[in-house]
């Protein structure tokens, strides 16, 4: 919620469209909202719809390719005036799969699963998403039981299709309330600069406290999918400062702040349950 106050007042700040910011207020409450419901879903439910969710996500980002794209670009759905960006919202779910299928002994089901993804961040391109899921999935990889082969294969794969998804240019120019946002909370002042930056920081930490919480009486599917969605969300926050990316929940955009509340959700779901206050 930080990065979402923060980014609202700068976009106020800078004269960005009324409906705009209002858009952004009401995703930001509704996907709170989503993500405190999926918390309180019962693990054995969430374990059990996790394959077929992985499943759905990877059938609906394909689905961006036949969406009128932008100059070759293709990473949203197209729903009206909005453009719905398919990635940041299906990757948390695409992971938590990810993450059953490898502790459910299917590693060659897992592995079908992040090549497919990452085909589709290379299609797409989108280079920033092919390195925040990729990462992600290599921590799921690495944690996981498995074989080495497996793990090494599957491990270059994934790191070559990073590489690849940089060495495509990216022919799109920045928005500066979505990509550019934290180039305008520097310029409404260094205190706001920093409280952008903070605020960001302040993503996957709060995954990370949440999954933190009874940890040592977490599953260890618990652990790994805390542990890769934390990496998810960390690199997605991180990857704009090298590329016109756009940053996840400070600036404008529905899908990153639907999939970072999921990420909270899925995270606070499988966890321990806490007693309840006498």
């Amino acid at each position: 919620m930080p990065a979402v106050v923060v980014g609202v007042y700068v976009m106020l700040r800078h004269g960005v469209s009324p409906a705009v910011i209002v858009l952004q207020a009401v995703a930001a409450i509704l996907a709170g909202w989503m993500g405190a419901r999926v918390a309180r879903l019962p693990p054995d439910k969430v374990l059990a719809w996790a394959p077929a969710l992985a499943a759905g996500g990877l059938l609906c980002g394909f689905l961006t390719l036949v969406s009128p794209g932008l100059d070759d670009v293709h990473r949203w759905w197209v729903l009206g005036p909005l453009r719905v960006h398919a990635s940041s919202l299906l990757a948390p779910l695409v992971l938590l799969g990810t993450a059953v299928l490898f502790d459910a002994g299917r590693p060659l089901a897992a592995a079908g699963v992040v090549l497919l993804m990452q085909a589709l961040h290379l299609i797409q391109p989108d280079a920033a998403q092919a390195t925040a899921f990729g990462a992600a999935s290599l921590v799921l990889l690495i944690l996981s039981p498995g074989a080495p082969l497996l793990r090494w294969g599957l491990g270059s794969v994934v790191l070559l299709s990073i590489a690849l998804a940089w060495a495509r240019p990216d022919p799109l120019l920045p928005v500066p309330h979505v990509e550019g946002i934290v180039r305008l909370a520097a310029e409404a002042g260094m205190l706001w600069g920093v409280a952008a930056l903070a605020s960001l920081a302040l993503i996957p930490l709060g995954l990370a406290l949440v999954g933190g919480r009874g940890w040592s009486r977490a599953s260890p599917l618990a652990r790994r999918v805390t542990a890769g969605l934390a990496m998810y969300l960390g690199l997605q926050a991180l990857t704009p400062a090298f590329g016109h990316f756009p940053v996840p929940v400070l600036g404008f955009g529905v899908s990153p702040l639907i999939g970072t509340w999921l990420s909270l959700g899925f995270v606070g779901a499988l966890g321990p349950r806490q007693p309840p206050l006498s």
